[in-house]
């Protein structure tokens, strides 16, 4: 009875702890995903208004 008693208690922790490290990797991809498309954008973004940006920059400075 203790032994069973034992295994039952440290299988429900086992149990918790997959769960929990299963639902931070799911959250890791999710993020992973979303970086990902970020940066596509922010590439996309960059190379589409890349002539503007840098004209802006270059006129904002002051002349060294």
């Amino acid at each position: 009875m203790v032994e069973y008693k034992r295994y039952k208690r440290t299988y429900r922790k086992h149990y918790s702890y997959t769960k929990m490290n299963r639902t931070l990797q799911a959250i890791w991809t999710q993020n992973e995903q979303i970086t990902t498309k970020l940066r596509d954008i922010e590439d996309f973004l960059y190379r589409k208004f890349a002539n503007t940006v840098t004209r802006q920059v270059f006129k904002d400075k002051p002349e060294s």
